[in-house]
């Protein structure tokens, strides 16, 4: 199984990436937003929201080692 990570999630090139693997993947989906409460509800089984910037180093750290 493949994890996707989606940086700048609720942007509007991320929210129609996210919707596409949604609808035509099984991956699972890393979802990484400076907002993560404006992505709204979240399938559970394969989606995971991040808080951070990828202006920010260790936001970026983070995420690339819990991947």
């Amino acid at each position: 199984m493949t994890n996707v990570l989606i940086i700048g999630a609720t942007g509007s090139i991320g929210s129609v990436t996210r919707k596409y693997f949604l609808e035509n993947t099984d991956d699972q989906l890393t979802l990484m937003s400076r907002y993560p409460q404006k992505l709204g509800q979240l399938n559970e089984c394969r989606e995971h929201a991040i808080a951070g910037s990828v202006m920010e180093q260790t936001d970026v750290r983070r995420l690339l080692y819990d991947i």
